[in-house]
């Protein structure tokens, strides 16, 4: 976990360092900009990734904690049944997609973080739900 957030805490230092050099860098210039361009330079420097920093971050967070669940269950006999490689990858991206699903974020939404049709995020919603207990 420290070292998940300390990857999070990076990308965001470099990001950030490297949008006050360019704020820095288009106020030195010897022409003195026109109000149009110092309007354009401030809106830029708003423009952030911080939502994909921290979408970035929850997913690893939440991949370790499905990791951890797995490996409570592998404890169990039911999970004697998820031994081949590809049953065992669908059954932890069903768990992180029930996940984000209770978090509120829609199937659309889902689908587009995780590169798959929201048809097959509902029908992953729908097992994650089945195995509730």
């Amino acid at each position: 976990m420290k070292e998940t957030l300390r990857r999070y805490w990076d990308r965001r230092l470099i990001e950030e360092r490297a949008r006050v050099y360019r704020f820095i860098d288009q106020f030195s210039d010897a022409i003195e900009p026109s109000m149009e361009e110092m309007k354009s330079w401030l809106a830029r420097a708003y423009e952030t990734d911080l939502p994909a920093h921290v979408t970035s971050t929850f997913l690893d967070l939440l991949s370790m904690h499905v990791d951890h669940l797995n490996a409570q269950a592998a404890k169990d006999e039911d999970y004697a049944t998820l031994q081949q490689t590809a049953r065992r990858d669908w059954y932890r991206q069903v768990q992180m997609v029930g996940e984000l699903y209770e978090r509120s974020m829609t199937p659309d939404e889902i689908g587009d973080l995780i590169g798959e049709t929201s048809e097959a995020v509902v029908e992953m919603i729908h097992e994650a739900q089945a195995r509730r207990p």
